[in-house]
């Protein structure tokens, strides 16, 4: 019985590898031929999904100059418009916030069996039924990190309320990565193409006013 015992964990070990390298690949994949981030992030947050034990995932990045965190991709939970009214008015409330913890260290959070904690805290009221819509017991939070800055986190939530794997948490930054380059690269591709329409306004405002000069002088 040992012996069948750990032959099928092993096994299991081995499935669940195989299923994080295909979600791999095909991120990549579509990494290499999406130029939306939410298109990317919805895509990541299914295969992720379908990975692992996972209940739900929600892939959230800064929102422009405001610095301000929206949910660029989730698979699970349903979309609220007001999520994150609800989640500030949480934290105005006294709830502890493990996303923001993750950001701000730069490294991920692991909470065993989190629903349970959230569900008898009433600061999380707002929250509540959002939270309650699925059956997931533990959290993990992992940031987005480019050149060494947050810009966002993916949060999954298991299924289970033990204790989250090694290779499972690997996997899980191994996919905030795929989602912090995208997230990135779209960042400075924005840059660049801002940099262009203002170097494009700087000429056009010479070449005005060099001509009301010359119409000038003309006069």
């Amino acid at each position: 019985r040992d012996l069948t015992a750990v032959c099928f964990r092993d096994v299991t070990a081995e499935l669940q590898r195989r299923r994080h390298v295909s979600a791999l690949a095909r991120t990549s994949a579509t990494l290499a031929t999406s130029g939306s981030v939410p298109v990317l992030s919805e895509a990541l947050a299914r295969e992720v999904l379908r990975a692992d034990a996972l209940a739900a995932v929600q892939i959230m990045t800064a929102a422009g100059t405001s610095g301000n965190l929206e949910i660029m991709g989730s698979a699970g939970f349903r979309r609220w418009p007001d999520f994150f009214e609800r989640l500030l008015l949480c934290r105005e409330r006294g709830a502890a916030l493990q996303m923001m913890d993750a950001i701000d260290r730069r490294e991920p959070v692991v909470v065993v069996d989190r629903w349970r904690q959230i569900a008898a805290d009433p600061a999380w009221t707002p929250l509540h039924d959002y939270l309650s819509e699925l059956e997931w017991g533990s959290f993990a939070s992992v940031p987005l990190i480019a050149r060494g800055r947050s810009i966002g986190v993916l949060n999954a939530f298991f299924i289970t309320t033990g204790a989250v794997g090694t290779q499972t948490l690997e996997f899980l930054q191994a996919m905030a990565e795929q989602a912090a380059i995208a997230v990135d690269y779209a960042s400075l591709l924005h840059t660049e193409r801002e940099g262009a329409r203002r170097d494009e306004r700087q000429r056009l405002a010479r070449d005005l006013h060099d001509s009301i000069v010359q119409q000038v002088f003309s006069v």
